[in-house]
């Protein structure tokens, strides 16, 4: 499954297959070992009950 940062003017949005949602900040971080950990803010109403993502390579 794809995951995609799209940057609109000053909006983001985060993409995970085909569902978008605007996101107010967004962080990557690296880790020596080569995984990538994403973490995204998102303010406001979002019709999120459970979310989670693992990206195995």
């Amino acid at each position: 499954m794809e995951i995609v940062i799209h940057k609109e003017e000053s909006r983001n949005f985060l993409q995970v297959g085909k569902e978008m949602i605007e996101v107010s900040d967004y962080s990557l971080k690296s880790s020596a070992d080569g995984s990538t950990e994403l973490s995204v803010t998102i303010k406001g109403k979002a019709n999120v009950f459970e979310t989670s993502a693992n990206l195995i390579m």
